[in-house]
């Protein structure tokens, strides 16, 4: 009796053969529907909720959000509104005026000797800022306590708040920093940062400031006018 021979290698063949045909069109329609998913039908191009569902399934890449803007530091904030002061076109007229020494902290004698009427003068400039409050570089000489010369140089920088609808009455506070120099010291340069108060109305301004001290020693309020020269 004649034996058909066995033929394994054949088999596994055909088997492999019918396997790569299934995947092949298994791979073909993953493509077609790829297809249909990224041309639908006019009908439908126009519903939200299609290209909501085609989103969701094929989403874009996000594009970065830009960097926020740096907040700027407060050296270069201030450079920049020294330099706004400087090249501002409004110009102030100062003219102290009173010199009041702390009855609390000074006894009678020292009182009776000290000079409180200030005769000076000085010029300035001034600028005011998007929050309509000012900046100001100022030099002003006077007669201190001891009846001599002391000259002062400096920035300040008033907050203000309007005091009626108009803007014409406008109260504020704020700092000064400075350079001064007194004859009782030999008139060596001596730097200070005082707190400073003022009331305005229109282009006329008194402001002031207050020296702290000890017993008979500083502790005196300074008052000055300031007249704007020329408008904002």
């Amino acid at each position: 009796m004649k034996r058909t021979p066995f033929r394994p290698r054949n088999s596994a063949i055909a088997a492999a053969r019918g396997t790569a045909g299934a995947l092949s069109r298994l791979c073909l329609i993953v493509l077609l529907i790829l297809l249909a998913c990224g041309m639908p039908h006019p009908a439908l191009a126009q519903d939200d909720s299609w290209q909501t569902a085609q989103n969701a399934l094929f989403p874009e890449a996000t594009p970065p959000e830009p960097a926020a803007p740096r907040e700027e530091g407060i050296l270069p904030r201030f450079g920049r509104r020294l330099s706004q002061v400087w090249h501002s076109s409004v110009w102030d007229l100062y003219l102290p005026f009173y010199m009041w020494h702390n009855r609390l902290m000074y006894d009678d004698d020292h009182i009776r000797r000290y000079n409180e009427t200030p005769w000076g003068g000085g010029l300035g400039k001034s600028f005011m800022d998007e929050d309509g409050d000012r900046h100001f570089l100022y030099a002003m000489s006077f007669q201190d306590s001891h009846n001599r010369f002391e000259p002062i140089i400096g920035y300040a920088f008033q907050k203000n708040w309007r005091l009626d609808e108009k803007g014409d009455w406008r109260a504020g506070l704020g700092y000064t920093m400075a350079i001064t120099a007194r004859e009782q010291y030999d008139y060596i340069p001596l730097p200070l940062i005082l707190p400073l108060a003022g009331l305005e109305y229109k282009r006329l301004a008194v402001q002031g400031t207050y020296i702290p001290g000890t017993r008979n020693n500083g502790n005196v309020l300074f008052l000055w006018a300031r007249w704007q020269l020329t408008a904002d």
